[in-house]
């Protein structure tokens, strides 16, 4: 067997433990965050790698706001489910949301990184972040609401 198929046996093992303890102990909310975190992550990183660091600038740019807001619509969704408390809905939901809205986050060290890709890995960074606020804010205090 491969690391690579280890690896994902382990992940999906312990995943579905922390799923099966949330539910026994009621605290799915948060449990749902911990595995959405981790599969938001590497999402974030083969979107990074495939998709966003060769795509064109203005393409990019399209690809990250909607990325901000998929990631802000789906803590949206999960909150108005599962209706945490606020401190849980801070910590794992907003928290974690912005954490994963960022999508190359850790893939690279930042002395990796190429002088000629700094711009773009610094767009990265900020844009996708300001949609996840930008959107978090309009999905909980819009007008749909």
């Amino acid at each position: 067997m491969t690391d690579k198929v280890s690896y994902l046996i382990a992940t999906l093992f312990i995943d579905g433990v922390i799923l099966a303890l949330g539910y026994y102990f009621n605290f799915e909310f948060v449990a749902i965050s911990l595995v959405a975190f981790s599969a938001g992550r590497k999402i974030g990183w083969f979107l990074s790698k495939y998709l966003f660091f060769p795509a064109p600038t203005p393409l990019l740019i399209v690809f990250l706001v909607v990325y901000g807001g998929m990631v802000a619509m789906a803590v949206d969704i999960a909150i108005n489910h599962f209706m945490p408390a606020t401190t849980v809905k801070w910590i794992f939901g907003y928290g974690a949301g912005l954490y994963v809205a960022v999508p190359h986050y850790g893939l690279f060290h930042e002395d990796d990184v190429p002088p000629w890709l700094r711009l773009r890995h610094l767009l990265m960074d900020i844009l996708p972040a300001l949609a996840f606020v930008g959107f978090a804010l309009l999905f909980a205090f819009g007008p749909m609401r």
